[in-house]
């Protein structure tokens, strides 16, 4: 079973490039291969000018960020961020300016003389990162680095994750099955599935102008509704069958009419998720199961008639096969 099929991408020096996919789909063993941990079948495998593919780990200058941070307990912080540096035999004097250099880059100086059981979740992911940072690598490899904190502290993580590459300039694959991570740590986020890369674009891109109906469904919190219609032919080929295709419309581009029109489609609130800052009701309308998104609480509950409508230039079209081409005038009833 091949874990990667046809995995071609090139990432620019000083770039932070997201991964992200569902559990299985490969992006932790792009990772695995880049940093030797994993033999590749084929193809070939570059970091900078040089060919890695027959390189063991160490020598391919690549330092790697966990999800379990992988600290080594009996050590204090500082020797934490020294023993890769040791393991190359540098200079006691090297060392310690390195370590005191991503100490004061990660604001961890205070920590240093601290085992690792005495750290919080967040001060553990800022030693694994300052451990990296210290090898000066070619490229960092981040494989899930915050799924083992909670919400909140994610959140500020995350935040100090993004300044920091903006700081060193570090290549960086951040791999994640956090969408929202992806959409808001990557310069780039690559989108896999089942071992194949869907679509390699900048954030705004992938969320406005998805490669296929399974990037459309993933990206997006909620994601694109997505349901089956019937395609008009265009007015030169009336003679032609309606085409079965998939058309999509993001929640938050769904409006709401005051009154029935021949615009609009009648719909029933479900469900009401009220957020705060925004709500999502999910409603059914003409026998589809659709978000709609609205800012601040609404007042709409459960059983509530709406009238819908979508603008034709929000609407997404995918062919049969689920890719997406430019949008038609004319759509029929499905």
């Amino acid at each position: 079973m091949r874990a990667l099929r046809d995995f071609s991408i090139s990432v620019a020096d000083g770039e932070m490039l997201v991964l992200v996919g569902p559990s299985g789909c490969g992006k932790s063993t792009v990772l695995r291969t880049l940093a030797g941990l994993e033999d590749v079948t084929g193809g070939v495998i570059r970091i900078g000018d040089r060919v890695v593919n027959d390189l063991s780990p160490r020598e391919r200058n690549v330092a790697m960020v966990f999800q379990d941070y992988a600290l080594y307990p009996h050590m204090t912080v500082r020797e934490n961020l020294a023993f890769p540096l040791r393991m190359r035999k540098l200079a006691a004097d090297e060392r310690a300016r390195r370590v005191a250099w991503a100490a004061e880059l990660l604001e961890i100086g205070p920590l240093l003389d601290r085992l690792p059981r005495a750290l919080s979740g967040g001060q553990r992911q800022r030693v694994a990162m300052g451990r990296a940072l210290v090898r000066e690598p070619s490229v960092s490899l981040l494989d899930e680095p915050l799924s083992n904190l909670d919400a909140v502290l994610r959140v500020s993580v995350r935040a100090e994750i993004e300044a920091l590459q903006r700081r060193t300039g570090t290549t960086m694959l951040y791999v994640t099955h956090d969408q929202v991570e992806a959409m808001t740590l990557g310069d780039r986020v690559a989108v896999l599935h089942e071992g194949r890369l869907q679509q390699v674009a900048k954030p705004r891109e992938l969320y406005e102008r998805p490669a296929n109906t399974f990037v459309a469904g993933f990206v997006g919190t909620p994601p694109m509704n997505l349901f089956e219609a019937k395609l008009a032919p265009p007015a030169w080929a009336r003679e032609a069958d309606a085409e079965t295709a998939t058309l999509g419309i993001r929640p938050e581009a769904i409006e709401f009419a005051t009154h029935a029109g021949t615009d609009t489609i009648a719909a029933q609130v479900e469900h009401v998720e009220l957020l705060g800052h925004e709500t999502l009701l999910h409603v059914r309308a003409a026998g589809l199961a659709l978000v709609a998104r609205t800012a601040g609480m609404s007042a709409h509950g459960r059983g509530d008639a709406l009238h819908l409508r979508a603008p034709a230039s929000a609407i997404h079209h995918f062919d049969a096969a689920g890719v997406r081409r430019p949008p038609q005038a004319e759509i029929g009833p499905s």
